[in-house]
């Protein structure tokens, strides 16, 4: 979708899900199902709404990722370690 649209439509999320089986926050197995899609390149900043930059947290790790108290990097493997800035 690139920037056309800012939400993941229905078939990007089922290819997520497809593609990442679970939460990608690193030790966290919820099910796909219960995930949101998130950009790792933020849409307002001109991230794009495509499969490479989405990922599925569930709801808390979504929160953490929209948290300024913490910073998230994705790692090799595909999953999303998170940190607090302290």
């Amino acid at each position: 979708m690139g920037r056309a649209s800012r939400f993941f439509v229905p078939i990007q999320r089922k290819a997520l899900r497809l593609q990442q089986k679970c939460c990608q926050a690193e030790g966290c197995d919820m099910p796909p199902e219960w995930c949101d899609a998130h950009h790792l390149d933020p849409w307002a900043a001109s991230g794009k709404t495509d499969l490479k930059d989405g990922v599925l947290l569930c709801p808390h790790h979504h929160r953490l990722a929209h948290n300024p108290a913490y910073i998230h990097e994705r790692l090799p493997h595909g999953t999303v370690r998170f940190t607090c800035r302290s």
